[in-house]
C-alpha cells in the first residue's frame, strides 16, 4: 500500500492543521581527530551509530543543551530546501560539530547536499558534503567554531510515497583535544509531501470552515482528513504516521456526523487536492476548544 502523509502546519503524504474555536467569526570528536568533520555513519539514523561510539564519557542526549533541526515541513520535488542544525545552551560555544543525513520512506538517502557560502561573513566553507559518502553533510575545520550551521538539501524530481526524515548528531565539545567530557545529541525531523491548509487558524462558532489537502502527484488516491483533540502522531506502519491520534473517539464522531464534517474522505481530483468542510456549531461552550486535523492519502496498491 503506497501512502503519503501531510499536516496543516505542513506535511507530506500526510498533513496536519490545528485551530482554536472562537465566539467571533564542532568538532565532533577529539579535535585532533574530527575537527574537520566526523566519519560518515554516525548520524543516529537507522543503521547508523552516533558519536558516543568515540565520545564515551556521557550518555547520548544526557546534557543540558538543546539541539534542533530546522527545515520546511513540506517537500517540494526537484527544489532546494534550506536545512539548519543548531545547539543552544552548550557547555562550550567555541567548539562544536555535527553530522546530518536524510532518509526517504524506503530508508534510502535521496537528493543531494549543497554547501552554502555567505560572504563576507563566511570566507571559508563552514559545512561540507562528506567526501567519503555524499549522503552525509558535516562541519568543516573552520565550521567547528560555530553552534549553528545552514546547508541546502536538493530534493529529487520524484520521491517514494511517504515522508523524508532528517537525522542529525551534534557534538557539544569541551575543547580539550580529547574524546572525553563531550556531550552528544541525536535528533530527527520529518518533512512531508502533502500539506493541509485552512484560510484561518481560528474558526468562528456557527461558521463553515474549509480544509484543503494537497498531495502533488497523487491524483486518484483515496484521502482521509482526520479530526482529533489529540495531536499525538499515530503510527501507520513503516515510516508512515498520521499526525493526530484517531483513537480518541472524536474521529469516529466526525465520520458519523456528515452534517458537521463534510467531504473529509474521498478521492483526490486531477488537481492533486481535495477540500473538506467543518460546520462549527454555534455553541458557546465550544469557544476556546483546540482541534487538530491530519490528512493521509493512499492508492491501495501493494
Amino acid at each position: 500500500m503506497n501512502s503519503t502523509l501531510g499536516r496543516t502546519s505542513a506535511l507530506a503524504g500526510a498533513a496536519t492543521f490545528s485551530v482554536i474555536l472562537a465566539l467571533l467569526g564542532g568538532g565532533a570528536a577529539p579535535l585532533t581527530a574530527n575537527s574537520a568533520g566526523p566519519l560518515p555513519g554516525y548520524s543516529g539514523a537507522p543503521g547508523d551509530a552516533n558519536c558516543t561510539a568515540c565520545h564515551t564519557t556521557n550518555a547520548v542526549n544526557s546534557g543540558s543543551a538543546t539541539p534542533s533541526i530546522t527545515a520546511p515541513e513540506n517537500v517540494l520535488p526537484g527544489q532546494p530546501h534550506l536545512i539548519g542544525v543548531s545547539l543552544t545552551g552548550n557547555q562550550n560555544v567555541a567548539k562544536n560539530g555535527f553530522e546530518i543525513t536524510l532518509r526517504d520512506a524506503t530508508g534510502a538517502f535521496v537528493g543531494s547536499w549543497t554547501t552554502l557560502m555567505v560572504p563576507p561573513l563566511f570566507n571559508a566553507a563552514k559545512t561540507q558534503t562528506h567526501p567519503f559518502n555524499a549522503g552525509y553533510h558535516i562541519h568543516t575545520s573552520s565550521g567547528n567554531t560555530l553552534s549553528a550551521w545552514t546547508m541546502q538539501w536538493n530534493a529529487p524530481a520524484s520521491l517514494a510515497p511517504g515522508p523524508v526524515t532528517l537525522y542529525a548528531a551534534v557534538n557539544d565539545a569541551n575543547s580539550d583535544a580529547s574524546a572525553s567530557g563531550d556531550f552528544i545529541y541525536v535528533l530527527s525531523r520529518k518533512m512531508f509531501q502533502a500539506s493541509l491548509t485552512s484560510p484561518s487558524s481560528t474558526w468562528s462558532l456557527g461558521a463553515l470552515a474549509s480544509l484543503t489537502l494537497s498531495a502533488p502527484g497523487r491524483a486518484g488516491d483515496y484521502y482521509f482528513i482526520a479530526p482529533s483533540e489529540d495531536p499525538t502522531p499515530f503510527p501507520l506502519g513503516g515510516a508512515m504516521e498520521l499526525q493526530v491520534n484517531p483513537l480518541t473517539g472524536f474521529t469516529a464522531y466526525a465520520l458519523s456526523t456528515p452534517t458537521f464534517f463534510i467531504n473529509l474522505t474521498g478521492v483526490l481530483g486531477s488537481t492533486d487536492a481535495a477540500t473538506g468542510y467543518v460546520y462549527v456549531p454555534p455553541v458557546p461552550a465550544l469557544s476556546g476548544l483546540s482541534l487538530h486535523f491530519a490528512g493521509v492519502t493512499t492508492n491501495a496498491t501493494a
